[in-house]
């Protein structure tokens, strides 16, 4: 993987700023944060920053979302939380789920269960 700098960084948002909604380039944002100067500086707020709107446009973007949340997870330990996921997110990461079948349901499901768990605890 590329080691990112802070210029590529600050470029890479500037893009995804212009282009919330474009999977490919928050992708590459996210990928980024993972190798900022050789560090993962990745959060669960990264997640949300990076895809959320995405994931509010398409089940591709909620899709995006959640397979950031679950490297998130199995890299670092953290897992989704409830703080950063506002209702209408939500909203559409559970219609994305009723709608996509296989890996990429289960994804998502498992996505809306840790939230449902994190805000049991």
């Amino acid at each position: 993987m590329h080691v990112a700098t802070e210029d590529q960084i600050r470029e890479l948002r500037a893009r995804l700023l212009a282009t919330p909604t474009d999977v490919a380039t928050a992708k590459r944002y996210w990928d980024a944060l993972g190798n900022l100067n050789g560090h993962d500086v990745r959060s669960g707020r990264d997640v949300v920053d990076a895809f959320g709107y995405a994931a509010l446009q398409s089940d591709g973007g909620a899709i995006a979302l959640s397979s950031a949340y679950w490297e998130l997870f199995n890299l670092s330990g953290e897992g989704p939380r409830k703080t950063y996921l506002n209702e209408n997110l939500l909203s559409a990461i559970r219609r994305a789920r009723h709608r996509t079948p296989g890996s990429d349901g289960d994804l998502l499901q498992w996505l809306l269960e840790s939230i449902e768990e994190s805000s049991a605890r």
